[in-house]
């Protein structure tokens, strides 16, 4: 009997094909999870050799990391790099509660190991949309260590992989995205690039002969990396300039708009006005 050969896209088949883009150079090991709740409580200062993660599902309360303080409520994400000075204060009104776990053997590019974040970074970050995904993902782990069943193990390693990479990308999501997540030769040459050249040809075509690259390739990788297009990257840059131009300096709009490569003014207003919600005199008018 023939065997019959599954083309890769058909229609009764949907393959989805991901980025061989690899975070760890090391599958982490899981060393403990836990979970704590209790009005009142004040734990003394201490570090591991390990890093530490904590997740507030309830209440609120304060972290201090280094000497430095957090304010932590529920759906928050705390975590400790190995030899971070820390301790929880839990508040009396709300009890602080949270799921917490600790990994090592891990190791991330650019960063050294076992660390998640950088040491000059904030060590807090709110979990947003991410939060019941994360609380299903913690408290299953809750769930395999207490019942203890045939592989529950391999499930834990798998389960702490998949949570620290879901942390990841709330790092990621943040305002201020950490760098060495970001260390990616192309991808610092376009944006050097972009940079250097905000009032030039920005098409895609443009920057991406200069990066010596497809400019699929290109576009894929931007997407990839930062989250948004390679297009509207540049229209926000543009636009935090012509902002900081509208208030610094009395220069026209028609100048600014020339000055920051918008060739069309009147495009260039339309697109402040989109992204600002108003248009760049009345955002002149309204800082002044």
């Amino acid at each position: 009997m023939s065997s019959i050969i599954q083309k890769k896209y058909s229609q009764k088949r949907q393959h989805y094909v991901f980025d061989n883009v690899y975070t760890f150079k090391l599958k982490p090991r899981l060393i403990y999870v836990g979970t704590h709740k209790r009005t009142s409580y004040c734990e003394k200062k201490h570090s591991h050799d390990f890093c530490e993660i904590i997740f507030v599902i309830n209440g609120h309360g304060y972290v201090t990391v280094n000497e430095q303080e957090y304010f932590v409520k529920k759906g928050d994400i705390v975590i400790y790099n190995p030899c971070d000075e820390h301790f929880e204060k839990s508040s009396d009104t709300e009890p602080f509660e949270f799921i917490f776990f600790a990994i090592d053997r891990f190791e991330i590019m650019n960063m050294p190991k076992n660390c998640i974040i950088p040491k000059d970074y904030k060590c807090v970050y709110p979990s947003g949309k991410t939060f019941d995904v994360l609380n299903q993902i913690f408290c299953r782990m809750l769930s395999e260590i207490n019942s203890k069943e045939r592989y529950y193990a391999e499930i834990l390693k798998e389960l702490a992989r998949t949570a620290l990479m879901y942390i990841i990308r709330v790092i990621l999501a943040d305002e201020n995205p950490i760098k060495p997540y970001y260390n990616n030769k192309v991808l610092n040459m376009a944006i050097d690039y972009i940079n250097n050249n905000l009032s030039g040809d920005l098409s895609l075509d443009n920057i991406a002969a200069n990066c010596f690259v497809s400019k699929y390739y290109l576009s894929h990788l931007f997407s990839s990396y930062k989250g948004i297009g390679i297009g509207k990257y540049i229209l926000e840059l543009r636009i935090k300039e012509a902002k900081y131009l509208l208030k610094t300096t009395d220069k026209k709009v028609n100048e600014i708009s020339e000055e920051i490569g918008f060739n069309d003014t009147s495009y260039f207003c339309r697109a402040f006005k989109k992204e600002v919600g108003c248009t760049p005199l009345k955002y002149r008018n309204a800082i002044k």
